[in-house]
């Protein structure tokens, strides 16, 4: 959001109204800035942001379901934080297995992450030599 205030416009030869004189500034105003914003996509669909992992197998990577573009000024500090959901022994391709919350300035956004592949429960045997 840019905020900007217009004052002591006084009609000229030029700007025979108070209020082209205003619409002129503004305008100049929109301009000095417009040149300095970038969109930029923070993170892309499909982007691995984690993994999940077990004892008894590798687990699969954390992919964002969606994606965050912002547009800003360029030095926006972001941050990500990855907060994991509980998750059974069996993780099935698809199922969300995280939360990315996205802080871009003072912009929160969340994004699921789901599995990017299936992953089995602990077998029988494993179990049974872990006692």
């Amino acid at each position: 959001m840019i905020v900007g205030v217009v004052l002591g416009v006084r009609a000229t030869s030029a700007q025979p109204s108070e209020l082209a004189g205003v619409i002129s500034a503004v305008g100049n105003l929109l301009g000095s800035v417009g040149g300095d914003l970038e969109h930029a996509e923070v993170v892309r669909p499909g982007a691995v942001l984690g993994s999940v992992s077990s004892a008894w197998t590798a687990g699969p990577a954390a992919v964002a379901a969606t994606g965050v573009s912002v547009t800003g000024w360029p030095g926006t500090p972001v941050t990500v934080t990855v907060t994991p959901r509980p998750l059974g022994h069996a993780i099935s391709q698809g199922q969300p297995v995280a939360r990315a919350t996205v802080t871009i300035g003072g912009e929160v956004s969340h994004i699921t992450l789901d599995a990017s592949q299936g992953a089995p429960a602990p077998s029988v045997r494993w179990l049974l030599t872990r006692l």
